[in-house]
């Protein structure tokens, strides 16, 4: 097994050992080219990055096996929850052999586009988020609500605009509910620096 080698994020050996049933793995670079290099000796490519880099793989895979008797198969699928342009993202997927969908509304709208553009849409199969599991553990809702905790995302939404409405909505709740805790959990390490317009009290 060989995987990319990045510069953050990385899981560490001792995830890899308790999560998973690889142990002897290799590593690569994050480019098209050393992903995709000596693919014929693999079973299989599994493609789990950003959709602009999806797709110049499957584009180069589709080059590199023609010379191949007998080629891997290549799966890709969405590195998280699908929050927009689903559409798109399978359109960027949809030479892939098997293509991974995180959830039924996913896989539907994916078979809409797939027949619209004249596919069968057979490669895709609505397969979950595949670090959660299944959840056997039934919840209680609580009668009243004590703490909200609203975790920030990197890119969503995009504009400096909308991000600072989304702030100002949580410190208006929190004013019209003293009783209730709320929390802003934001996507960085806490000795990362951000925005003086984050950090500044509104």
């Amino acid at each position: 097994m060989r995987v990319p080698k990045r510069e953050r994020g990385q899981l560490s050996r001792r995830q890899i050992v308790d999560y998973s049933e690889f142990s002897n793995i290799g590593y690569c670079k994050l480019t098209v080219s050393s992903i995709l290099e000596n693919i014929q000796d693999y079973s299989a490519v599994l493609v789990l990055t950003n959709g602009r880099l999806t797709q110049e793989i499957c584009f180069e895979f589709g080059k590199k096996v023609t010379a191949l008797t007998v080629r891997p198969i290549l799966i890709t699928g969405f590195v998280g929850v699908n929050l927009f342009d689903t559409c798109v993202g399978y359109q960027r997927r949809l030479h892939s052999d098997v293509i991974f969908m995180n959830a039924q509304k996913d896989y539907d709208d994916c078979m809409f586009v797939a027949k619209a553009l004249g596919f069968s849409g057979t490669n895709v199969v609505a397969s979950g988020l595949p670090f959660i599991g299944e959840i056997k553990k039934k919840f209680d809702f609580p009668d009243a609500i004590e703490t909200v905790v609203f975790a920030g995302q990197p890119d969503v939404p995009e504009r400096i605009v909308e991000r600072v409405y989304i702030l100002s909505q949580l410190i208006e709740y929190a004013r019209r509910f003293p009783e209730r805790q709320v929390y802003l959990k934001p996507r960085h390490k806490p000795s990362r620096k951000i925005n003086t317009l984050y950090s500044s009290p509104l």
